[in-house]
Order: C-alpha cells, then sequence, then structure tokens
C-alpha cells in the first residue's frame, strides 16, 4: 500500500539513546557528512539532527554560563 504522505514519510522514527545523540552530534560538530547523511545514516529525519544541536549547544552554554573560570571544585 501507497504512502499518503510522500516518499520517505512512512518509515518508523529510531528513538536514539543519549549516547546515540552525543554520537550524531560529534559526526555534526566533525563536519564528517551533511545533516542530511548523517539523518540518513542513523535513520531519524533531518529535523531530529537539527534538534539535537541546538539542545547541545544550549546545554553547552548553560553549563559555561554556571562555571566559574579559575575557580575548582573543592576535592574533599
Amino acid at each position: 500500500m501507497a504512502s499518503q504522505n510522500g516518499p520517505g514519510k512512512d518509515r518508523r522514527r529510531r528513538r536514539l539513546t543519549a549516547q546515540d545523540k552525543y554520537q550524531v552530534w560529534l559526526e555534526v560538530v566533525a563536519r564528517q557528512a551533511s545533516q542530511r547523511e548523517i539523518a540518513d545514516r542513523w535513520g531519524v529525519d533531518r529535523s531530529t539532527v537539527i534538534k539535537i544541536t541546538h539542545v547541545a549547544k544550549q546545554a553547552a552554554l548553560d553549563g559555561l554560563a554556571r562555571s566559574a573560570p579559575g575557580l575548582r571544585a573543592d576535592p574533599s
């Protein structure tokens, strides 16, 4: 039976683990391939790859904003 949503729209969504998302992000950052190619390789939509990069960027910014340069954590 043909999909009414067009080509490629009938594939199941793949749920990525946190480790998988990190690997996707590393591939994007390293520019190993285009976002479309990365999405195809991982079996997800390109919008998922874009969302992962946005979430990773925001998490990094939040973490850096909480850190104080020059201060070390108390080792005790």
